[in-house]
């Protein structure tokens, strides 16, 4: 019998080191990229924190989503930094690689709910050449979370911009319908500090039809010259005279009273 137990020991010595293998998914999971599904971590956002070139769109029908991202990370950086909170191998460090990330987020019932969601099972997109998953990690909490129009188990198709504002600030919202040129005029002049999100109508000239753009500066010194800097978050950000625009605006979304955040 020790014979036998020391013959094993030495077949396990001569066998070298056990190499531990990490299983990764196989497949894609619902709403993830292909080029994806073998990451399993990540960082949340870079070293100096989230900004708004993390934020690309992925599916049709979220823009109004991602809009209301860049626009919050645009004015107040540190709002995504109190809606997400690592808690996976990164230990909070900026730039490094996470598995799990903590998101809190305000439901229907004006309650705050906390989410956890993993790298792997989250929507991941690119910036700058690196895997920043914040955006990911709080749309994967936002659909955990629903109760929102819009907003389902897998997807964010046809929401509205004013319920990602509230749900993400906890703030009161509000909204201007179909604005004149002065009325468009006040609500961007204050873009600067306080979140903003374009609407368009089904029909437009010069602005994608039923789609949103975050508000991201704007210029002049009234109405007449007005112009606003508008951020697609499909195609990045160009300069629009706001006369130009006016006839495809379906609605500007954002804070009551204009509010600051955080």
């Amino acid at each position: 019998m020790l014979i036998n137990h020391l013959l094993a020991v030495l077949c396990c010595i001569c066998a070298g080191p056990i190499n531990v293998i990490f299983a990764r998914p196989v497949d894609t999971l619902p709403g993830q990229d292909e080029q994806f599904k073998d990451n399993l971590a990540g960082p949340l956002w870079s070293e100096g924190g989230p900004v708004v070139t993390d934020v690309l769109q992925g599916p049709d029908g979220e823009c109004w989503f991602q809009a209301s991202l860049a626009a919050l990370v645009k004015c107040h950086p540190a709002t995504i930094t109190n809606i997400v909170e690592d808690i996976g191998i990164g230990n909070g460090e900026e730039g490094k690689d996470t598995d799990k990330a903590k998101i809190k987020l305000l439901t229907k019932d004006d309650e705050w709910k906390f989410l956890e969601v993993d790298h792997k099972s989250s929507v991941t997109g690119i910036a700058d050449g690196l895997t920043n998953w914040w955006p990911a990690a709080i749309k994967r909490g936002v659909m955990k979370m629903g109760g929102y129009e819009g907003v389902k188990e897998n997807t964010l198709d046809g929401g509205k911009a004013s319920n990602a504002l509230r749900f993400l600030t906890g703030k009161e919202v509000d909204a201007t319908i179909e604005p004149t040129i002065p009325g468009a005029w006040y609500w961007i002049k204050h873009s600067n500090n306080s979140p903003m999100v374009i609407g368009t109508k089904g029909e437009t000239s010069k602005l994608d039809s039923r789609h949103a753009y975050a508000v991201m500066s704007y210029s002049g010194d009234g109405p007449d010259n007005a112009r606003a800097r508008l951020r697609d978050p499909n195609n990045g950000v160009k300069w629009y005279d706001l006369k130009d625009i006016i006839d495809d605006i379906q609605n500007i979304a954002g804070l009551a009273d204009f509010a600051s955040v955080p």
